[in-house]
């Protein structure tokens, strides 16, 4: 077997208090990356990710959505989780971002330093907080087809997230979601809340489109380097294909297309999927699009559950020995 590596960043929903915090402890790249990145961070929003993340009293458990800061500690944490596997010899063919995940990729790729996505990311926290309302997603476990049903009943709800034929999100008024939360419970359909603030991937988030779009306009892109695969589209972006400035609008506009892109990665061959996220989301998403002949492999690389230097070491040497 011919192995590709595809790196995987996940988005909003993902991020938890704490998260990487054996790493920083213990990781001298990880470390530095994450310092570095907060540096940048303290200069943007004068305050620093890093007191808020890795805060002793904050638990796991606890509810981490404030937007300011989860944007930036959701990128920190992938990006130099990223240089982690760099360092240790693991390099990505391809790449695969959802949401939030694809200005990871923009990084990688080429098509922005992370300076400039550190700036992107947090002006659209900040215009996202100050024009939008607050506002929830919620994911399911449940056929996808069962969207159309709730759009029915609940018209002001959209879809966010098109993750599997098992799998969906949406986008709406946290009243509404709460009413569904409690209609899926009597029912016993999975379903769970996630810890964000606003409805992204939806029309809730339109009034901080046009001053975005401004700022937006004021970088440089560039085309990739290393091909990845577009949740916007569903399709490979490469070197062929120019970026414009809004797509990085689209991005955390338009739905997640998490099922075209895997079965598009799936037409083209066999991958092994490494989800550099801190939740392992994006593995258990891509093992639901994944066919019974499927010759694919998923490693997840960090979960909630701790022990991520043991983790690290064992999976670096498993991706090795591939």
């Amino acid at each position: 077997m011919n192995h590709q590596f595809v790196f995987c960043f996940s988005g909003q929903g993902s991020q938890y208090y704490r998260m990487g915090k054996e790493l920083y402890d213990r990781n001298e790249t990880f470390h530095s990356w994450m310092n570095r990145l907060d540096e940048i961070a303290k200069q943007l929003t004068h305050e620093s990710v890093l007191s808020i993340l890795y805060n002793e009293n904050a638990r796991i458990g606890d509810r981490f959505d404030h937007t300011l800061n989860t944007h930036p500690a959701i990128f920190m944490f992938e990006y130099s989780l990223y240089n982690v596997l760099i360092e240790n010899g693991i390099y990505p063919d391809c790449l695969l971002g959802a949401s939030l995940g694809e200005y990871v990729s923009a990084v990688i790729s080429g098509i922005m330093d992370y300076e400039d996505i550190m700036k992107i990311l947090v002006k659209q926290a900040e215009l996202i907080e100050k024009k939008c309302i607050k506002a929830g997603m919620m994911a399911f476990l449940y056929r996808l087809d069962f969207f159309d049903e709730l759009k029915i009943q609940y018209p002001d709800i959209e879809l966010a997230s098109i993750n599997s034929e098992n799998h969906f999100v949406i986008s709406g008024p946290d009243s509404t979601l709460m009413q569904i939360d409690k209609i899926m419970r009597d029912r016993e359909i999975l379903s769970q809340i996630l810890p964000v603030s606003h409805a992204f991937h939806s029309r809730f988030i339109d009034p901080a489109g046009d001053e975005y779009l401004l700022f937006l306009k004021t970088f440089e892109y560039k085309n990739p380097r290393i091909p990845y695969m577009s949740c916007v589209t569903g399709t490979f972006l490469d070197a062929s294909d120019p970026v414009e400035y809004d797509y990085f609008w689209d991005i955390c506009r338009k739905p997640i297309l998490i099922k075209q892109a895997v079965k598009n990665f799936e037409n083209d061959g066999s991958y092994v999927y490494i989800d550099v996220g801190p939740g392992g989301t994006l593995a258990n998403l891509i093992k639901l699009n994944l066919g019974s002949l499927s010759r694919s492999m998923v490693i997840p690389i960090i979960t909630p559950f701790g022990n991520d230097v043991a983790n690290l070491t064992k999976k670096v040497d498993s991706i090795k020995e591939l």
